[in-house]
């Protein structure tokens, strides 16, 4: 149950992350390249969550349990960012439908972050 669980946790990030890369097809999920995560020209200090080049290259070089542990670490900074961010629209934004979505986002990443961290202690 706790394998099942954790691959449907991986498997539903990676496709989520995935989209965020570019438009490129040639970089899927499967195949652990990192490379279509290019957010222009931010560095990881420019937005809370973002992963350095490092520490991407070493998730991408892990394999087995030392994967899915690096993963769920940095996919709950990578959630933590996001919800840094949905509290700034938040109290910030002025389109309706971008802050009700941003206290979406805001409960749905903390759920998240809530079974990553479950996963990690299991």
């Amino acid at each position: 149950m706790r394998k099942s669980l954790i691959t449907a946790v991986v498997a539903a990030s990676l496709f989520t992350l995935a989209a965020c890369g570019n438009d490129d097809d040639t970089n899927t999920a499967a195949s652990h390249n990192m490379s279509g995560m290019d957010h222009g020209d931010m560095s990881s200090d420019d937005m809370g969550g973002m992963m350095t080049e490092n520490e991407m290259a070493d998730l991408e070089s892990a394999s087995g349990a030392e994967f899915d542990q690096m993963f769920l670490t940095m996919m709950i900074e990578h959630h933590e960012g996001a919800i840094e961010m949905a509290k700034t629209e938040q109290s910030e934004g002025e389109f309706p439908e971008a802050v009700d979505m941003a206290k979406e986002i805001e409960t749905t990443q903390a759920e998240e972050i809530q079974t990553m961290q479950d996963l990690l202690k299991s």
